[in-house]
């Protein structure tokens, strides 16, 4: 979600699944909704998982690509200061709010991912060309998949694994095909996991180790999870591909 107001088409309101925390026990929820005609509020709020006390959090201003620590009591997200990303940190509650990142002028920090042990690591993304990873205050940042690297191109997405060991990344091994990788937080162990023809987008790490993603090697965009190590890619939506089916008079 990489700001409010990306999504909004035509919508007269909307909720958008944000980030489930490292431990499986609640939601960071995305919300869009048009208070007057070409007026709109949106924000964050926290629930748990199965859909009970929703609370709006209480960071002010706009961010996005926001994600929970592991203990669910803070936020990490990217917000633009002097036009470019830098990665905060706050409460729920929107107190002691501190800037994590500032690496210069010429760089944005996106998509952090919080997990480990409390407080755990946060990975995240340098300017769609690099990997970072850094401890929960800001400090240690170290690369871990350096920029020109040949299998970053406009990365958008990855997940650090509940243990803070790994990140699920999208990579591309083969020109204009957009795969799942994996690598160790040091930089060891880089991996291609998926190879089918048809981009593999978006991996989220499940709590007991395995890695669900969206691929479009159906022709039409499913959901999948397979093993950390890329074995039993398995279809978990099925859904057909409206643009194939015909009718005849």
């Amino acid at each position: 979600m990489r700001h409010f107001f990306d999504q909004l088409g035509t919508a007269r309101g909307q909720d958008e699944l944000g980030a489930l925390s490292a431990d499986g026990r609640k939601i960071l929820m995305f919300w869009i909704k048009e208070v007057a005609p070409g007026s709109w509020d949106a924000g964050y709020k926290v629930m748990n998982v199965d859909g009970s006390n929703q609370t709006p959090i209480g960071v002010t201003g706009e961010i996005f690509f926001a994600e929970l620590s592991p203990n669910r009591s803070q936020l990490v997200f990217s917000r633009s200061l002097n036009s470019r990303d830098r990665l905060f940190k706050a409460d729920l509650s929107g107190a002691n709010e501190v800037q994590l990142t500032s690496p210069g002028d010429q760089y944005s920090d996106q998509v952090p991912s919080w997990a480990g042990g409390v407080p755990g690591r946060i990975a995240f993304i340098r300017e769609t060309r690099s990997i970072w990873i850094m401890n929960a205050d800001g400090s240690g940042q170290t690369v871990v998949v350096p920029d020109g690297d040949s299998w970053l191109h406009d990365t958008f997405s990855l997940a650090l694994s509940p243990d803070g060991t790994r990140i699920a990344f999208e990579c591309t091994p083969t020109i204009h095909e957009v795969d799942i990788c994996v690598v160790n937080v040091d930089g060891t162990g880089k991996t291609q996991l998926t190879t089918t023809v048809g981009s593999d987008q978006s991996p989220r790490w499940t709590r007991d180790g395995r890695i669900i993603f969206t691929s479009r090697r159906d022709g039409n965009s499913e959901v999948y999870i397979m093993n950390a190590d890329g074995t039993d890619q398995t279809n978990l939506t099925n859904t057909p591909d409206v643009s194939e089916s015909t009718s005849t008079p």
